[in-house]
């Protein structure tokens, strides 16, 4: 005989502590943790009618913190201003270097900068090492009084519905925001940031996850009378960003664990914080209530005070390789469920009878989208000998038309590189080059 599992659509996350089941859709990043479960079949429930009960948050203290923490408030007590996007300005095609102004050590100012005019945006500052611990606390005792984790999915969702039509509403505000923080052109985050609403479910119909559901699946036979398999929100989940597309990496691991039923604590990058912001009003204008989203500032100090306390029982981690394996031998030492995604090693492979106009589009895409910092981009290309020829030749061509500008610009295809990456980057190529020059010489 074989047990089922009712589950609720339709973020399920497939990984468990002590078995996993079921194929993993491949666009899940690595799967949220957030269920402690044995899982021995997936089956699916038609979507549940929208409630118009409201969830009641009563039992949650007076004395929790405030559901969201940033800049403005929580910076050792001291009023920073607040990070939000700047006005519209002109655009400006960035033409040579020497143009631009120079930004040598404004990685290290003490400033956020827009990417493209180097213009000072804000403080970099840090969310105080006691604020943090608070925070952690808070979230601890929201997932322990269970009023959010005891939630059925038709509560649920109905805040999340709320939640998606603030996010709507402001779409274009985060998208801009990331742009200024990142220098990612607006067209990228504007189609990323119109999909907001789909992850909370708002759309099921149309949802670009919807299908991601299979149905009943056999996995495990055993002779046993009668089975009961539960589904349990693990607790607190930690969700660090990474620089280039903060919110457009994180928010599938936010949705998800929201919708099961754990509150989550989000740190953005300390250099691309400001759409967050914007996030941050759509909580409040949701009613998200308080200790269930909390967002706090700074660098891997913070980071690691997160991953590594005894109250976080999940991580979602997007970013370096040296940072990821840090965070690995962190959650190792407790067992705590975790996900990295840190990057990708993609092959772009260019066959005889490819139409060579079309692979060379898509390489440019691959190479520029996120200004050459995607998950998805073009690591290595591997042309056949018959095409290579006419392929280098129309790749050449087509790479030197390359319209590099200001990322408010719509007619940019790419932008500059956000402030706090573009020195690194900066020393790299001049150790390639003086290796270059040594070699040669």
């Amino acid at each position: 005989m074989f047990f089922t599992v009712d589950v609720k659509p339709l973020f399920v996350p497939y990984i468990g502590v002590e078995a996993v089941a079921g194929p993993v859709p491949w666009y899940f990043p690595g799967n949220l943790p957030v269920f402690r479960k044995t899982l021995l079949l997936i089956r699916y429930l038609p979507p549940t009618p929208k409630s118009e009960k409201v969830l009641k948050m009563s039992r949650y203290s007076e004395e929790l913190v405030p559901h969201v923490m940033t800049l403005v408030d929580l910076i050792d007590g001291e009023k920073v201003g607040a990070l939000k996007p700047p006005s519209r300005r002109k655009n400006k095609q960035l033409t040579p270097t020497s143009d631009v102004p120079e930004a040598h050590e404004t990685a290290s100012d003490g400033y956020n900068r827009d990417a493209s005019t180097l213009t000072p945006l804000s403080r970099i500052a840090a969310t105080a090492a006691g604020q943090v611990q608070r925070a952690l606390e808070a979230a601890d005792r929201v997932h322990r009084e269970g009023v959010w984790a005891r939630s059925g999915g038709a509560e649920r969702q109905v805040l999340c519905d709320r939640l998606a039509d603030e996010l709507e509403k402001r779409a274009d505000l985060i998208a801009q925001a990331e742009v200024v923080d990142t220098g990612v052109g607006i067209k990228v985050t504007r189609a990323w940031f119109s999909t907001l609403p789909h992850l909370l479910l708002r759309r099921r119909a149309d949802g670009p996850f919807y299908d991601s559901i299979r149905p009943t699946q056999e996995i495990l036979h055993e002779e046993t009378p009668i089975a009961r398999i539960t589904h349990t929100p693990c607790g607190p989940t930690v969700v660090i960003c990474t620089t280039n597309a903060p919110i457009g990496s994180s928010f599938i691991q936010i949705t998800v664990a929201l919708q099961s039923g754990c509150p989550v604590i989000v740190k953005p990058s300390p250099w691309a914080a400001h759409s967050f912001n914007i996030v941050v009003d759509a909580l409040d204008a949701a009613g998200v209530p308080p200790g269930l989203v909390q967002v706090v500032h700074g660098g891997a100090d913070v980071g690691g005070a997160l991953v590594e306390s005894k109250y976080t029982k999940a991580v979602c981690f997007t970013g370096s390789v040296p940072a990821g394996l840090s965070i690995a031998q962190t959650c190792a030492k407790t067992l705590t469920p975790f996900i990295l995604e840190l990057g990708g090693s993609n092959q772009f492979i260019v066959l005889p009878d490819a139409d060579l106009d079309l692979a060379v589009e898509s390489l440019l895409q691959s190479l520029t989208t996120l200004n050459g910092l995607y998950c998805c981009g073009a690591g290595r290309v591997a042309v056949h000998e018959s095409v290579h020829e006419a392929f280098v030749e129309k790749a050449v061509a087509r790479f030197g038309r390359l319209r590099v500008g200001d990322a408010l610009d719509e007619g940019s295809e790419m932008g500059p590189l956000c402030v706090g990456l573009a020195r690194p980057f900066e020393k790299q190529i001049e150790r390639w080059v003086l290796q270059r020059v040594r070699g040669v010489g």
